[in-house]
């Protein structure tokens, strides 16, 4: 709005007529025994579930009513949801990216991945893209404090475009053990492109897997320098000259000194194709003759830790407290962390136990103990109910915290 000097797109009401198409409500409570579902098997702040960490133990359990309707509606489901994830919603696509791989055999994992994300749009059915003049979280919470910290970085400041890429080495959950590739562009701040795709090759070790996610990166890094290139005035930059590369950042370091060094090495001499459109892309200019044109450079690879690499969004099935800390780059999604620790019960008890161990009281630690609760929570749910319903439970207030936690050398 011209008011707040931002621009926001959302599909709210076509995630409403999906749900409503396929009767989420009725087929919620018909699973329930016809009786009123409650809030949570209704919606969900993220898609994450643990069964997704364990899949091949899972695949043989049987399907309730409710995922056989999903099943039986599922191209309809899915169809939409692709729309949505290429319009307004690519915080949809890493699990829509696993999803769609079941279309004409849907299996439990399928099934379950699309359950996850009916519950997930239901419960933000507004969430979209917001497009701001100035004070976007990219730039505030992750360029900024990248370019203070490091020297290297310091460049990536001024810059009007930045580009993430990542890659999930051999992902557990594909029966082939595909990797995945995710990136994202960010123009001003604001994400304009995005993907998250199994990769069409086996790749045998990470370096091959992150190198192919950076040469697909660095075919959409150029196409957009082009187009800057093009348009040179929209973006301040004077006539007649080369705007500056795209910077795109890696956590790998491996795959950035593949890309960055012009000689090949036992390990990625397979790679020569991918490796050198990058290093083409980078202007590299050791191949030539003396009487050749210099390439323009469109992209420069650095480095970026892991924490810091909001590719990492696209590339895996994130946990829900790392799923919500990146996915506020993603879509306009709240997110506040001490809010995550607080929002289990029992992580009120795990705090006061690990007083004791100051290397447990940061943040970092807290949200993992959070996020191990859930799991442990979802676990409980699936044992008989003789057996979660014990005379004698767990009295998780008088636990001995040497029970959970690593013990130092």
């Amino acid at each position: 709005s011209p008011t707040n000097n931002e621009f926001s797109m959302s599909a709210g009401a076509k995630v409403r007529e999906l749900l409503s198409k396929i009767s989420w409500d009725e087929i919620t409570k018909k699973r329930a025994g016809n009786k009123n579902s409650p809030k949570k098997d209704l919606t969900a702040p993220t898609p994450w579930c643990p069964e997704f960490a364990n899949v091949k133990a899972n695949e043989t359990r049987p399907l309730d009513s409710r995922q056989e309707a999903i099943r039986d509606q599922f191209r309809t489901i899915v169809g939409t949801m692709i729309y949505l994830s290429i319009t307004v919603r690519p915080d949809l696509c890493p699990y829509l990216n696993k999803a769609c791989r079941g279309q004409a055999d849907p299996k439990r994992l399928h099934i379950v991945l699309v359950e996850r994300l009916l519950m997930y749009l239901n419960h933000t059915a507004n969430y979209g893209l917001v497009y701001k003049r100035n004070g976007n979280a990219v730039d505030t919470q992750i360029v900024a404090p990248l370019a203070d910290q490091y020297p290297e970085l310091r460049r990536i400041k001024d810059s009007k475009y930045i580009m993430f890429t990542d890659a999930n080495f051999a992902d557990a959950s594909d029966e082939r053990l595909r990797s995945t590739t995710g990136w994202c562009l960010y123009c001003y701040g604001c994400l304009i492109s995005w993907k998250s795709t199994r990769q069409t090759i086996t790749a045998k070790s990470t370096l091959e897997s992150e190198i192919i996610a950076a040469a697909s990166a660095s075919d959409e890094a150029c196409w957009f320098h082009c187009l800057i290139e093009s348009l040179p005035f929209c973006f301040d930059f004077p006539d007649g000259q080369p705007p500056p590369p795209v910077p795109v950042l890696m956590d790998n370091t491996a795959a950035l000194q593949t890309s960055n060094h012009p000689m090949t090495t036992q390990a990625s001499k397979h790679l020569d194709l991918r490796v050198f459109r990058i290093r083409d892309a980078q202007g590299d200019a050791t191949a030539l003759g003396p009487d050749e044109e210099k390439p323009v450079p469109r992209i420069r690879c650095y480095w970026c830790p892991t924490k810091a690499n909001v590719a990492d969004f696209f590339s895996k099935l994130l946990e829900r407290c790392d799923y919500q800390r990146l996915g506020r780059f993603i879509v306009d999604m709240p997110y506040n962390a001490s809010a995550d620790v607080e929002e289990s019960t029992e992580i009120n008890y795990i705090l006061p136990a690990v007083n004791d161990w100051p290397e447990y009281q940061s943040q970092p630690h807290q949200l993992y103990l959070a996020q191990s609760l859930d799991s442990l929570n979802y676990c409980l749910k699936e044992l008989p109910s003789e057996l979660y319903m014990s005379p004698d439970p767990l009295d998780i207030a008088n636990f001995d915290p040497y029970d959970i936690l690593p013990m130092s050398n």
